[in-house]
Formats: C-alpha cells, structure tokens, sequence
C-alpha cells in the first residue's frame, strides 16, 4: 500500500500538467481533462507495481478511475462533516446515509468495470529488477516531455520497447495442481488449486 501510494503521488506531481492538451484559460475543458490526466499520470506510476503484486494489469481502469476521482473528494469531504457533527453531540441521518449511498455506488462502479469483458490482463509474472528499467523509462518520458527534443524522445522510445518485452518474453512460473486442508475446529475445509484463474473450496 505504500508503495502504491508513494509510486501514485510521485507520478502525479512529475507528470500533472504534461499530458493535457487544453489551455487553462478554458476553465470547465481543462477541469475535465485533468481528471483524464490524473487518472493517467497515477496509473503510470503504479502499474508495474501493482502488476507486479497481483499478477494483472487493467485495462478500463480509467473508466473506474474517472468516476472514484469524481466520487471520492465528496465522500471524504460528507465522511468528516458526519465526524465533526457526531464529535458535537448531534445527529444527522440523512447526511450519513447519502455518505454511505455515495460509498455503494462507488464500489458498484468499481466492479461493474472490473466484470467488465476483457477488463484485465490476467497472469503478469516477471522479476522485480524490470520495475527499476520501467522507473528509467518513467524518467525518459519525464524529460522528453520537458525538452521536446529527439534525443529523448528516441530514448524513451528504445526503452518502452525494452520495457514491453522484457514483459513479454519473460518465462511464466510453472504451477503444479495442489490440495491444500485449512485448520478449522468444526469444520473442513479443502482448498484445490488446479492452476487455473480460480481456486476451488470445498467444505464438509
């Protein structure tokens, strides 16, 4: 989780303002354009990271990342108001309902988007060591996007591609069926992983 956060924050500050396209002289253009671009700029940051972890990457995660950017200042905001109204001894239903209602409808996105056909690119396995040749390619687009010059530009190039295929070409761990008995007092479990996306439990 820190490593997310910090890779997400880092990204944001290094690449907000690069990728939009919109004059903030159009206000209500450019608003919604950052949206688009804070989206991009966190998920550069963390998606080798993250795949790197949970073996996937996703594929619509700005449509998710859309709505929880929208969502999520008005949740935080409605969570500490009910604290402060609670902190003074009142009590303000509605306010906490219409949080929680925002909360539901948050996560429902969330995973209408990860049910999503195709959402995810499953069974992402590589070394640790390519995040450090990503974080170079990160670098390289950080400064071509400052000089706007050749140079850089056929240097991120070369290490994106380095990135992707070493990506792609490197081997996928070989698994093995498995059975495995949890302990549990009063009941047992079996959990069968048969080297599939799913595990299997069973329980008597």
């Amino acid at each position: 989780g820190f490593q997310l956060s910090f890779a997400a924050v880092g990204s944001i500050i290094l690449f907000s303002g690069k990728f939009n396209p919109i004059s903030r002289r159009r206000k209500i253009a450019y608003i919604i354009t950052s949206y688009i671009e804070l989206s991009i700029s966190a998920m550069l940051g963390t998606a080798l990271i993250s795949a790197y972890y949970f073996h996937m990457m996703p594929l619509y995660f700005l449509i998710g990342n859309l709505a929880v950017a929208i969502l999520l200042p008005i949740i935080i905001g409605g969570g500490l108001l009910v604290l402060i109204i609670s902190g003074l001894g009142l009590n303000f239903e509605i306010l906490c309902d219409v949080v929680s209602g925002l909360h539901s409808v948050m996560f429902y996105i969330a995973n209408f988007v990860a049910e999503m056909p195709s959402s995810t690119i499953t069974g992402v396995y590589f070394s640790a060591w390519i995040i450090g040749v990503y974080a170079v390619t990160l670098l390289l687009l950080y400064i071509w996007l400052e000089k706007r010059t050749l140079r850089y530009g056929l240097a991120f190039s070369v290490a994106t591609i380095l990135t992707a295929a070493l990506l792609v070409c490197y081997p996928k761990p070989e698994r093995e069926p498995k059975i495995y008995i949890t302990r549990e007092a009063y009941r047992t479990n079996l959990v069968i992983d048969n080297c599939t996306d799913s595990l299997y439990i069973f329980t008597t």
